[in-house]
């Protein structure tokens, strides 16, 4: 792991933007391109999120507890991380609630592998959560429809939806695109999940006469595709869906 000469002060935030820095100093100009490059993929685990780390120098927190009071404080949302990696000390802090980080400079490898650890399994919570909230809001606006869970075909077409909604490069067709996952989740064959979701969408129309006038379709006759199209666009309107779709991008 890079040894640095010293270690000013170098914050990070959202999409590993420099929101403020003191240039940290390493021995070279490519050991410090591969630094930043192991700090872009510790971000990465957290998508979006608004995260930082904040590099600092023991030397330096007394007249930089201001800063670092600033840098908590501007970043709310729960279950936030912040790092700080100092010289000369390995213990804990909080400050407004936040967890800081701390390791000596000949443990900065450990510190990383940790770090990592820690973000993996942040994020495989948080997507967790996030999942259920899109299928669930999924199944609302389906019920809105009045596209009941117990209806035949509901499972389909709700996981139908979530997969159109998150896998952008799996739009052009259905058929060949989304329905061979969703069989398989469910462990059924590719026609039985397009048959049960026209039944679905069937049933729903006679139980909801207005369902197609009431979505600005255009005639009663509506593909899958189109219907799930334009639940689709109803769903991105109110639900940040760029969490989950970045699970399908890895």
């Amino acid at each position: 792991m890079n040894k640095f000469d010293t270690c000013d002060v170098a914050l990070y935030t959202k999409n590993c933007q420099f929101a403020y820095e003191f240039r940290t100093k390493c021995h070279s100009k490519q050991e410090d391109i591969e630094y930043l490059n192991t700090l872009h993929d510790l971000f990465r685990f957290v998508f979006n999120k608004p995260s930082g780390i904040l590099f600092i120098d023991m030397k330096y927190f007394g007249s930089m507890s201001k800063i670092i009071n600033e840098f908590c404080g501007s970043h709310r949302n729960k279950g936030e991380f912040v790092f700080v990696y100092v010289c000369d000390n390995n213990t804990g802090i909080k400050i407004n609630n936040y967890n800081i980080f701390w390791c000596k400079q000949s443990q900065m490898l450990d510190f990383l592998l940790k770090a990592k650890i820690l973000l993996k399994n942040f994020r495989d919570s948080y997507c967790g959560v996030c999942i259920n909230n899109l299928k669930m809001s999924i199944s609302k606006v389906l019920e809105v429809y009045k596209i009941s869970p117990k209806l035949i075909g509901f499972e389909y077409l709700q996981e139908t939806i979530f997969r159109y909604l998150c896998q952008l490069d799996c739009r052009k067709s259905l058929n060949s695109d989304i329905y061979p996952d969703v069989a398989k989740e469910f462990d059924t064959c590719i026609n039985n999940v397009e048959k049960n979701i026209r039944k679905a969408l069937k049933k729903a129309s006679e139980n909801y006469p207005d369902l197609y006038s009431s979505m600005s379709f255009k005639n009663n006759h509506v593909t899958i595709k189109t219907f799930v199209s334009v639940i689709s666009e109803e769903i991105e309107r109110s639900v940040n869906v760029g969490l989950v779709r970045k699970l399908f991008e890895k």
